[in-house]
């Protein structure tokens, strides 16, 4: 083995691996890619996956009924719907984190953001904005 990989290792060479260890570190962005590949990627598994098993089974009922193109068109209609619903999920995710995102920017661009969610805090007795006081 190396010297750098000693523990008694010198300064010189202490400094050479903990430079080696960071440069072999991932950005952010790096991670971030790779968690929407692996989404995107089960999405679509997940949707090849609804379509063959849907069609299969259909096929299935078919030579079992004798009702040769029936069942497998319905099982093709199921499996393309559990395929639309699983895309529709993803995308509804998608647009959550998108907006989360934004919101997360927008307060770190003013600066943090109001307390209580941008709602200010109400003394005791005072009225809302927009209403009238009693009389």
């Amino acid at each position: 083995m190396g010297a750098a990989l000693r523990p008694s290792c010198r300064g010189a060479e202490r400094k050479a691996l903990s430079d080696r260890q960071e440069s072999c570190r991932k950005p952010e962005g790096f991670r971030q890619t790779w968690r929407s590949m692996r989404t995107y990627g089960a999405v679509g598994l997940e949707m090849g996956i609804s379509v063959a098993l849907g069609a299969g089974f259909g096929l299935w009922l078919d030579r079992k009924l004798g009702t040769r193109p029936i069942c497998t068109l319905l099982g093709l209609l199921f499996g393309l719907g559990a395929a639309a619903r699983a895309l529709w999920r993803v995308v509804k995710q998608a647009e959550a984190e998108a907006e989360r995102e934004a919101r997360e920017a927008r307060e770190a661009k003013s600066g943090g953001g109001a307390p209580n969610g941008g709602e200010r805090e109400q003394e005791e007795g005072s009225t809302p904005p927009g209403e009238k006081e009693p009389d």
